[in-house]
Parts: structure tokens; C-alpha cells; sequence
């Protein structure tokens, strides 16, 4: 199994897994002969609350239990997981002109950011050249808990061919969405999750800047919770679906949500329109994942940074090609939901 595969393109059926806090994300994908993809087929499996959180896998029975289910259904392919952001750190620097090799270059800014032994570590880096700058994206995790999480998958009978960052899948199927990003245009692009959500600024189809926000879209629930007097959580969630929530009420949890969010994306915005490493002539600003689903998030959240931006709701259908018994599972599933495993199935 290949440790964080990092922006490697095939040409075989695609599995992708993601694994979140509220369920399991399956996506399968298809490379065509004209360089396009098709989605096959995606999967979703709930998972009741503390079976998985911010990445850690706290009751493995019950998780395996659910993935045996999954694979019955999985077709034979290349199986990635997308790991979590929130155990993974991504970073970018402008390699040294009279510097041969990246390597040297790569510890030494590990060295200044993770207080851990590169023993301890799984490393991988792409070196980009722009305009004659040559950009060093760098990829590392623990492995101990890559590894962990990977032996659970294993343990359900999945075989896993490789593990990648949620990061790198994230700005797979944005710049598939979004060609843009390949050319002048530069992006902040945020995977609104419920325990935490994961940001990536991509300029001209690099990875400049990556980081996890602590605070997901379970903010938004709790505060539900206390306008409407409500205790269950799968109650809830089906007035939220079938949009049963008073407008002001939904709009006030979702400012309570923003607020707590605010200050980090106003910083990952300057650091990738601002002060990116690569210069740019056009801004984006796109919302995906699971709070994307709520439209008044994307909404507010992007009216309320400085300046206000319009910020997008990430569309699949640009980027890949289905029938109408997958746009239906996406309509119903929410499509945003699998923004992270469908990257993942591209690797």
C-alpha cells in the first residue's frame, strides 16, 4: 500500500473512502477515453455520533461493521482513503534557485513546523515549475496514525492500494470542477464538515496553502438543538433535509457557526489572495462538503469576511459525468458530501 499519493492521475475504476464524523463517503469513478471521468456510483453508510471524530476512530467494531456492509456493493478497482486534514499538515515554498535537490529544503521547513522525529513521519512532495519559480508542495502525517486507520479499513475486508490527505483529494475534484484553477485563477476553497473543515488555496493547480479549521458545522446543530427545544439529533436533521426550520432560526444557528469560524478563513483568504507565493489576476472563494448543503451557510459565510466575497457552491456537474440514477443519489444524499471521496478516487 503507497502512503499519501499525492496528484497521481490512472486509468482504472476508482474507489474513493472518506471517512467523517455523521457517515461514510464512498465514490466510484470511471477515467474515460477523452480524459473526462463518469461517476459510477456513490455510497453512504451514517454513523451514529463518536464513532469517528476529527479523524480518530474511537469504537473500530462498529466502524468495521459498517464498511463489511459497504463492500458488497464495491466493484473491483484502486482503492484510496482520503485521510484526515486534521492529522495531516500540507505546506508550500519557493525552492532556492542554486538548490539541486528539494530534499534538503523539505527538512529543513518540516524541522520548523512539526515537533516530531521524520522518523515518525510519512513525507511525500511534487515540485512545480511557474513562470520559472519551482513551487514544493509538501504532504506528511504520523504514521502510526495512518496506519491505524488503514488497519480498520483492512480489517472490513477493503483492501486499500494507497492513502492520501483529504487536502490533496479536495483539490482534486475542485480543479476538475473548476478548470480555472489550473489557469491565472487562484482559490480558497473550503470542505465545511460537521467536527471540523478543511481549506486549500490553489493557484494555477498547486497546492500553496492547506490548513483544518477546529470548529464544523455540528455548531450549527447544537444551536438548533436550543432555539427548538429539540434533543434528538436524527429528529433534527430531518426537519433540516426537509426544510422544516424557520428561516430566522436556521440563519441565526448558521451566524453562530460562522463567528466561530470567521477569524480562521479571513487568514487563510489573505495568506491565498495576498500573500500567496504565486501571482494571480482572478479570486475564488468555494464552498463544498456537507455545510454547503445548507445554502445560507456559502451565503453569509462569504458576505461576511473582508471584503465580502460571493462565495460558490462547488458544482460536480462541471467536472464530471453521470446518469440520472446518480444525479438523483446526489440530490438526495447531498452532493457536496462527496467532494473529498470523489478526489480520492481520482488518485
Amino acid at each position: 500500500m503507497n502512503i499519501f499519493s499525492l496528484f497521481k492521475k490512472k486509468d482504472s475504476v476508482g474507489v474513493g473512502i472518506d471517512l467523517g464524523s455523521t457517515g461514510i463517503k464512498i465514490a466510484v469513478t470511471l477515467p474515460l477515453s477523452d480524459g473526462s471521468y463518469e461517476i459510477k456510483d456513490i455510497l453512504y453508510e451514517p454513523l451514529e455520533p463518536g464513532i469517528v471524530h476529527k479523524g480518530v476512530i474511537n469504537e473500530p467494531q462498529k466502524l468495521i461493521e459498517k464498511l463489511k456492509n459497504l463492500k458488497k456493493r464495491l466493484p473491483n478497482g484502486t482503492v484510496t482513503l482520503a485521510f484526515s486534514s486534521y492529522k495531516t499538515s500540507i505546506f508550500s515554498f519557493k525552492m532556492q534557485k542554486n538548490t539541486k535537490s528539494a530534499e534538503d529544503n523539505i527538512y529543513k521547513e518540516i524541522k520548523k513546523r512539526i515537533p516530531l522525529s521524520l522518523s515518525e513521519l510519512s513525507v511525500e512532495h511534487i515540485t512545480t515549475d511557474i513562470n520559472g519559480e519551482k513551487i514544493v508542495t509538501v504532504i506528511m502525517g504520523k504514521i502510526e496514525a495512518i496506519e491505524n486507520v488503514a488497519s480498520v479499513i483492512e480489517d472490513s475486508g477493503i483492501k486499500l492500494n494507497a492513502v492520501t490527505s483529504a487536502y490533496t483529494a479536495l483539490a482534486n475534484t475542485s480543479v476538475l470542477c473548476l478548470p480555472e484553477l489550473y489557469s491565472n485563477s487562484c482559490g480558497l476553497v473550503i470542505d465545511l464538515g460537521y467536527s471540523t473543515s478543511t481549506c486549500v488555496c490553489i493557484t494555477r493547480g498547486v497546492i500553496t496553502h492547506g490548513g483544518c479549521l477546529e470548529d464544523g458545522t455540528a455548531i450549527i446543530e447544537s444551536e438548533l438543538k436550543v432555539l427548538l427545544s429539540i434533543e434528538n439529533t436524527n429528529q433534527l436533521r430531518e426537519r433540516i433535509a426537509s426544510q422544516q426550520i424557520e428561516p430566522h432560526l436556521l440563519q441565526q444557528a448558521t451566524l453562530t457557526y460562522i463567528n466561530s469560524i470567521l477569524g480562521e478563513v479571513d487568514a487563510y483568504a489573505n495568506l491565498c489572495y495576498r500573500e500567496n507565493l504565486v501571482e494571480c489576476q482572478q479570486h475564488l472563494l468555494v464552498g463544498t462538503g456537507g455545510g454547503a448543503c445548507i445554502p445560507e451557510v456559502c451565503h453569509i459565510l462569504g458576505f461576511q469576511l473582508t471584503p465580502p466575497t460571493n462565495m460558490l457552491t462547488l458544482n460536480l456537474s462541471k467536472g464530471f459525468k453521470m446518469d440520472e440514477r446518480i444525479k438523483r443519489k446526489l440530490k438526495n444524499l447531498g452532493s457536496q458530501r462527496f467532494t473529498v471521496a470523489l478526489g480520492a478516487s481520482l488518485l
